[in-house]
């Protein structure tokens, strides 16, 4: 019992691990891509790291043509809707508001945990306890501290930031679908194998996008900082990053993975403090503790 409970802390510890990363591409990364388009961007986010593990994994190739049809199925779904639908959706509408609203996009999308946790119980016929509600309620609670703090969301009427609210609800439930499917594929084929595959097709899917939207040869728009941008990104949002993840949930319950991810605000509203000098009140610094305690509380909750 003791080291399920170890291997579950180490788990949730690696998925926050990967959620500060992607925090740290929201601040820092993404908004110096403004000139390019988000079609290219999200090909390039795929094609960089594949690149750069082809040189060292090509035998992966074949491995994922060697998969069964089911499970090519489902990393074909992971690729999809983690590699190509959520990451264009919620840099679609970082755009839209020029990173001007970032907690607002952020916070919606951190919906996700109602997507995973209803999924989760239907596929994975994971039960639900009331405590693990409770604090599921609490870590929510403080990620709107930190974001609005005691007042009410004010959310402009215009329709650009309407469509950036759609888009963060499709990037949660398409990072949902991700969640769910990686914690059912991950008990039958390796990490590196679907890291790989992840990428592979997540190319496919985005140089199809590209060609439809005519922006496949975006590449003469490439400046310096753009390509030193990516090859960090290969890091933070990339296969890295995506391996420290799989490896985390690997050892906790998809439910408890999701309430991990929540990490990614509070990340993200620490690196603006350090980066664009933003200063937390009070009231954020109570939800930031809020969602911590709440998160070690779920990694220690006993699931029965």
């Amino acid at each position: 019992m003791q080291n399920i409970k170890e291997h579950s802390k180490t788990g949730l510890c690696l998925i926050i691990t990967a959620a500060t990363c992607w925090g740290f591409s929201s601040v820092v990364l993404l908004p110096r891509l403004y000139n390019l388009s988000t079609n290219f961007v999200v090909l390039m986010q795929n094609l960089v790291p594949l690149a750069i593990m082809s040189c060292f994994m090509f035998k992966e190739y074949v491995n994922v043509l060697k998969l069964p049809k089911k499970d090519f199925f489902l990393l074909s779904i992971i690729s999809l809707f983690s590699g190509v639908i959520g990451i264009l959706a919620i840099v679609k509408a970082l755009f839209l508001v020029n990173f001007h609203q970032l907690s607002l996009v952020v916070l919606v999308q951190k919906i996700q945990p109602i997507f995973t946790i209803t999924l989760a119980s239907f596929f994975l016929r994971e039960k639900v306890s009331v405590r693990f509600w409770l604090w599921s309620i609490i870590v929510l609670a403080g990620i709107y501290l930190i974001t609005f703090g005691l007042n009410l969301p004010a959310v402009d009427r215009k329709s650009v930031f309407l469509i950036a609210c759609s888009l963060s609800i499709l990037s949660a439930f398409s990072f949902s679908i991700n969640t769910i499917v990686s914690k059912y594929l991950t008990a039958s084929i390796q990490f590196s194998t679907m890291i790989f595959g992840r990428f592979l097709l997540g190319t496919i899917f985005s140089i199809i996008i590209c060609i439809f939207s005519g922006t496949i040869w975006s590449f003469k728009e490439m400046t310096t900082n753009n390509w030193i941008i990516f090859l960090v990104s290969f890091i933070t949002l990339g296969p890295v990053s995506m391996y420290i993840y799989y490896y985390g949930l690997k050892k906790v319950k998809a439910m408890v993975s999701s309430m991990g991810e929540l990490a990614l605000p509070f990340s993200v509203i620490i690196l603006d403090y350090l980066i664009n000098g933003t200063q937390l009140t009070l009231v954020q610094w109570i939800g930031s503790a809020m969602i911590i305690f709440g998160i070690l509380k779920i990694s220690t909750e006993k699931n029965k």
